[in-house]
Formats: structure tokens, sequence, C-alpha cells
């Protein structure tokens, strides 16, 4: 995702409801691109799932997305507080998630194998990926919570793991429950 995509998902994130118009006179940083321009990557970012629209034409309202892709004004627990917090920090993740898969190149789902030449399904090869971050948590700080780069990798990958699972036509070699009482 570049910088400008980065620009216009903080801006809807921070006004949602706005038009196209009303995000980029709100926003400075928007103010010095082509409107044309900026309506293109709306539209790429709606079509990745990173923001969602209602709305077509000279009506179109851009609003951030939630974890059902639609934006939810009243909130789904009690304390809001919590709650936009989560919903931020999945939000994060989620841009994380698609801007390393953008710039890799689906390298998760087709490894290059330079290394590794033996068979293994794609969601063994994501388990050793969060093998392999468990382990950094595991030898780096002792304030688990100061990693986050760590622990936002471990929740891309539960992600991607799930994508895996709900892809995978044939039954999984192994349950989740196998891997870990291995």
């Amino acid at each position: 995702m570049r910088n400008i995509d980065d620009e216009i998902v903080k801006a809807v994130e921070k006004n949602p409801g706005l038009s196209r118009g009303g995000l980029i006179k709100q926003n400075s940083p928007l103010q010095d691109r082509n409107k044309q321009y900026i309506g293109l990557r709306l539209q790429h970012l709606c079509e990745n799932g990173l923001i969602s629209k209602k709305g077509e034409r000279k009506g179109t309202r851009y609003y951030p997305c939630t974890g059902s892709g639609m934006y939810d004004p009243v909130g789904f627990m009690k304390n809001k507080q919590t709650s936009q917090k989560i919903i931020d920090v999945f939000d994060e993740v989620k841009r994380m998630v698609v801007k390393k898969n953008q710039a890799y190149g689906d390298s998760i789902f087709k490894p290059s194998r330079v290394f590794y030449k033996g068979s293994a399904e794609p969601g063994d090869l994501i388990r050793i990926r969060m093998d392999d971050k468990i382990s950094r948590l595991i030898q780096g700080d002792k304030d688990i919570g100061s990693d986050e780069d760590v622990i936002k990798d471990l929740m891309g990958y539960c992600a991607i793991l799930l994508v895996t699972m709900r892809e995978d036509k044939e039954p999984p070699q192994s349950s989740m429950r196998d891997y870990f009482e291995s």
C-alpha cells in the first residue's frame, strides 16, 4: 500500500461517512492530489477490503472496515472505547498483512523453496512461520507486549492460516489440536 493509500485510510477512519470531496477538503495531504486519482485509490482500497463504501456516484460515502467488512456506527460491545481500540488494532493488522502480501507477491502461499525442498501443506508452512515468531518472543524481551511487530505478525499469520484452511479442498492431514499436542 502506498503512502497516499495510508493517508486515505487514516482520513476515512478519522471522518467516516464523508464523500470523496469531503475527505479531500478535510485532509491537507489529499488536497495536493487530483480528485480522479483519489477516486481510483478509494476504489482500489474498497476492492481490497481496507475501506467500505455506501452509495453510488455522487452519493458515495466511505467508511472504515470492521471484520465483517461493514461499518458499524453503533458498536457491538457495551464499552465503545474498548471496542474501538480492538477495531483499530485489527484494522492496523489488516493493512499490514495486505501490504506485505502485495509487496511479497503471495509468497506465503507460493514459497520460493530455495532452501526447503520437502513437501508441506500451506497450513504447515504457515505454522512453521508462527513457531519462528513465538521463538522470537520467548528469546526476546521479557515484556511480551513490547514487541508489537511479532504480535502483529502472529495475528496476521492466524488470519492467513484461516484463509488457507478455508481454501483447502482436501481435509487437513492434522488438526490444530494434533499440532499442539505433538
